[in-house]
Order: structure tokens, then C-alpha cells, then sequence
């Protein structure tokens, strides 16, 4: 009797009787009808049984919402909605915006679709994926369709919000978005990255990212430094990041040492960083908690060149000499590279490990990272500095170009000179490679005649000038006594 009863039950449920009441909709025509046990709403995704004993059906394109659901159901209605006896009426492939798409016979419990957000697969186990980028889709979703497919946008379109330049992404992303800090599902919305430093954001959430992009502050050198502390007070008791009040006593305000404002625990996850201010200043790299938003800058910044000894050596380079010993050495090799472009392809073959791991560091006017000053820092500060670091691998091909420059190419000897004060020896001799006699008007050490009409002009060292300040040039001076 009881199976009966059930099986009586389930069929008066599943009839389905529209009566003539119409709901306001401006693409469907919904119409009042008994709720059917098994059915889901196709906005919320909800059971139909349980709230009401009636729910809203759609004559045209057979969807079924609850009767609340029924005036914000504003997606595509499709004629033939893809029931069970009507699969043959769908398009198998379709192709809209760009998408390959593909008609699914497949169950997908898991994924959602790109348009509306809803289950796919819960209703008529059909729907469409597109075979380039795998987007997917219902059957009657297809109108409301804003993304292109990845073959057709163009690299450089992207949206440009507080500086950084999001572009939708196509890829799996098991992490979470830097503003709700919910999980980062690309089948429930689209997300987007941002091609300067890659944080990764919902399509809703990149107009409310309050942050700027850390791209922005190498353009300010260093006038990112910030100064002076803030209170709690002072923020009215708000979180910097998301805005949320600290009031309660399982909320805790962290302080970020870098941008010196109070956060939430969500937006501050207590990481470490090395604070650029201390290292200019004080010449301090002990690392201090941060928040999210400042790990992210500081980690961006990390290995930029964008520190000038210019800026900075009235704040550092007075008290630290190694920084003056790096830069020496780095100008010099400069020097040899440019004026000398004979030999540029054995500089080249010397210098491979500088232009691989720092690029930009072979360029005039010289701007450190702050990973070269930490390099720098454990070279002349540690007992047993590892080969890969910064300073070894510069003095190693500085010892490198010397021993080519004066002592292995004859080409690079032959543009040489030697002193006229102390060795007035032509440089091709024996003695002069053996004293390292070998001078080059463009290095730092040497002064060469000023006259531009002078036929043979002559180099002399500094040490040499100074102790010997009435040298006149010699060519100079035969000039002088035939006028």
C-alpha cells in the first residue's frame, strides 16, 4: 500500500497542468503549474519541491523556475528547449563569437555554464563546448554570449583598471581572487590576470580591486618610500585593504611595516619581506611582516632594476664602499665593451652569465635591484659566499676582460698606448706586457692629450701627471719650438 501511495503521489506531481496566470517576463511567457519532484529551478538551482506546490514554466522554451525566480530569469529563450524526446532539433556545432562549438551528449556535474552561471548538465545532459578554449555553455544560453573565443582577441586588448592591464584567462586556476579571497573557479565566472605583475581577479572583482598595479612605482624610482606611522584610529577602525571594521574580539588588525597601515587578517597573512626603505637607508636586510598587497609589490620589485647609485649615494654609498668597488668595476666593463667592438664577440662569450641572469645592468646610467644589493650584502658579509651570486660573478669576468684586453688579443693591444712619463715604450714590447704597461685612453686612470690637432697624441697616468705637473705633450711641444 505504501508503494502505492508513493508511486500515485509521484504521478499527480509530475503532471503538469498550466493555468492560465502569467508572470511579468519580457522574453519568456511563464505560466503556473505543479512542481515536479525531481525538477531543479534553472536561475538558483534549487529543488522545486519544498518551497511552494506550484512553480513557473515557460510554453516556449520549457524552462521551469520558481514563481520569485520567474521576473529575474532573463536569459535567451530558445523555441524547442532541448527535452528528451527533441534532441534531434538542437545544431550540432555552431559557430558564434569565434567558438567551435560543439553540441555534448556528456554529464557535467561540476561545471557551470560561462553565461548564467547554472549547473551544466542537470536537466537534458546536453549543452555546448567550444573545442578552442573550452568554454561551455546551455543550449539556450548561446544569446547571452559576451566572451569571445581566445583565437579572436588581440594580444594587446586588455582592460586597464588603477594601472593594471587584466586579460581574460582561459586557463585551470585552483586559487583564490586577490579581492573576495574566494576560491578562483573559471567555471562558475571568467577570470582575469594581469599581464604587468599576474594577480588573478573575477570578472566582477576587477572593477573594485582598490589596489594599484606595482608596475606603476618604477616609473617613481625611489619616492615610493613611505614615511610616517598610522594608527587605528586614524583608519576609524577599518580595514585599509577591503574596508571591514575591526570591531569584535575574534578580529585582529595587523600592521604592514611597508606601507604602514593596519589590515584585516585577510588581507595581512603575516608573510616577510626585505623593506626597500631600510635597505637605502640604514642598510638593513632583515626581512618584516607585510601585508598580501605589499608581498605582491615588493616581490614584483625584487629583481627590477630601477635603483639609481645617483639617488641614493648621499643614503648609502658614503657608508658601504663595496657599493663604489661594484659600481667601478661594472663602468669599466662597460667601457672595454663599447670602445672596443672588435672583440665584442669574445666579450660576449664572457659576459653571458651578467646578460642572462641581469640584462640590464650593461647600460649606462647603472640601476641595481634590490636582489644585487642583497647579493652584494651576503658577498662582503658572509664567511663562504656561493660562486652565483651577484659580486663573484662580476669579478670574475672583470678578471677575465683584463687578462684579454692586455695580455691574450694582439688586436686590443695594438689599439693601446703606454705611459710617456713613467715607460716611453712603444706597447708592442715585452716589458710592457710584463708590467701591465698597457694603457687605453678611455679608462678612468688615464688622461690623454687634450689637443684634437695633435697627430700623435699621447696618454699619461694620473699618479704619474701629479708627480710630474709641468709635462707638456711632446708632439704638442715640437709644434710649438718649429712655429
Amino acid at each position: 500500500m505504501d508503494f502505492a501511495f508513493w508511486s500515485s503521489g509521484v504521478k499527480e506531481m509530475s503532471s503538469i497542468q498550466p493555468i492560465a496566470r502569467e508572470w511579468p517576463n519580457e522574453p519568456h511567457h511563464f505560466y503556473k503549474q505543479k512542481v515536479c519532484w525531481n525538477r531543479l529551478c534553472s536561475l538558483c538551482d534549487q529543488f522545486l519541491v519544498g518551497y511552494m506546490n506550484y512553480s513557473a514554466q515557460c510554453t516556449k522554451c520549457n524552462a521551469t523556475v520558481h514563481k520569485w525566480c520567474a521576473p529575474r530569469f532573463k536569459s535567451f529563450c530558445m523555441k524547442g528547449f532541448p527535452d528528451v524526446d527533441r534532441k534531434e532539433k538542437l545544431v550540432k556545432q555552431i559557430y558564434y563569437e569565434g567558438h567551435k562549438l560543439v553540441l555534448v551528449k556528456k554529464q557535467f556535474h561540476t561545471r557551470r555554464c560561462w553565461c548564467c552561471a547554472g549547473y551544466v548538465g542537470r536537466y537534458y545532459h546536453l549543452c555546448y563546448v567550444c573545442k578552442v578554449c573550452n568554454f561551455i555553455c546551455h543550449p539556450h544560453c548561446i544569446g547571452n554570449m559576451k566572451l569571445t573565443c581566445k583565437t579572436v582577441q588581440k594580444d594587446n586588448f586588455c582592460n586597464e583598471i588603477q594601472g593594471h592591464k587584466f586579460v581574460l584567462t582561459y586557463k585551470k586556476l585552483w586559487t583564490q581572487c586577490e579581492k573576495c579571497h574566494f576560491n578562483l573557479d573559471i567555471f562558475l565566472t571568467p577570470a582575469y590576470k594581469c599581464k604587468e605583475c599576474g594577480i588573478k581577479v573575477h570578472s566582477d572583482c576587477k572593477h573594485f580591486y582598490n589596489f594599484e598595479c606595482p608596475s606603476t612605482y618604477l616609473s617613481l624610482g625611489i619616492a615610493f618610500l613611505h614615511e610616517g606611522d598610522s594608527t587605528v584610529m586614524t583608519q576609524k577602525f577599518f580595514c585599509y585593504g577591503c574596508d571591514r571594521d575591526f570591531y569584535g574580539c575574534e578580529r585582529e588588525s595587523r600592521f604592514c611595516h611597508f606601507s604602514k597601515r593596519f589590515y584585516c587578517i585577510n588581507c595581512h597573512s603575516n608573510h616577510s619581506e626585505i623593506l626597500p626603505d631600510r635597505v637605502l637607508l640604514h642598510w638593513d636586510f632583515a626581512p618584516d611582516t607585510v601585508c598580501d598587497w605589499s608581498r605582491l609589490v615588493l616581490r614584483y620589485m625584487h629583481s627590477k632594476s630601477f635603483i639609481s647609485l645617483d639617488e641614493v649615494s648621499s643614503l648609502v654609498t658614503q657608508l658601504h664602499r663595496e657599493l663604489i668597488s661594484i659600481e667601478r668595476i661594472l663602468l669599466e666593463i662597460i667601457s672595454y665593451y663599447e670602445n672596443l667592438p672588435e672583440c665584442k664577440k669574445a666579450f660576449d662569450k664572457i659576459l653571458y652569465k651578467i646578460k642572462n641572469c641581469w640584462p640590464n645592468l650593461l647600460e649606462t646610467p647603472l640601476h641595481f635591484s634590490l636582489s644585487n644589493f642583497e647579493d652584494i650584502y651576503k658577498c662582503f658579509n658572509c664567511e663562504n659566499p656561493s660562486k652565483d651570486l651577484f659580486c663573484p660573478i662580476v669579478i670574475e669576468s672583470h678578471e677575465k676582460i683584463i687578462q684579454h684586453v692586455r695580455h691574450n688579443c694582439k688586436t686590443c693591444i695594438s689599439k693601446s698606448y703606454s705611459c710617456a712619463i713613467c715607460c716611453p715604450v712603444s706597447p708592442d714590447s715585452e716589458i710592457n706586457k710584463e708590467f701591465e704597461d698597457v694603457l687605453y685612453p678611455f679608462e678612468n686612470s688615464v688622461i690623454k692629450c687634450p689637443d684634437e690637432e695633435c697627430t700623435f697624441p699621447v696618454c699619461v697616468h694620473r699618479r704619474c701627471l701629479k708627480k710630474n705637473p709641468d709635462f707638456v705633450c711632446p708632439n704638442c711641444k715640437s709644434k710649438i719650438e718649429d712655429k
